[in-house]
């Protein structure tokens, strides 16, 4: 999900309307869902939930929603965000032998 996010991400933002628009008109999005996550969003940001908690909150939904095989990664790259963001006193060398 992360590469798929930062493949969107490089995209001018005219391209990325029309993606939106195309999903739109295969009744995959509707405008309501769009403005529902966003208003959402905002609620939450009014609560005082973190940039970094959202975060943490993707990459734990990635894990659980990928492959088995994958979640020893997707655990590890948690860690190292708990790291970076100095909530887990470890180094990236121990999460990286963690097996």
């Amino acid at each position: 999900m992360e590469e798929l996010y930062n493949k969107l991400k490089g995209l001018d933002k005219n391209t990325l309307q029309v993606l939106i628009l195309m999903l739109m008109e295969d009744g995959v999005l509707e405008y309501s869902d769009i403005t529902e996550v966003y208003v959402e969003h905002l609620k939450e940001l009014r609560k005082g939930c973190s940039d970094a908690y959202n975060r943490l909150q993707g990459k734990v939904l990635t894990m659980w929603c990928d492959h088995k095989k994958n979640r020893t990664e997707n655990l590890k790259d948690i860690m190292r965000m708990l790291v970076e963001e100095g909530r887990v006193n470890m180094t990236l060398e121990q999460i990286d032998k963690h097996k």
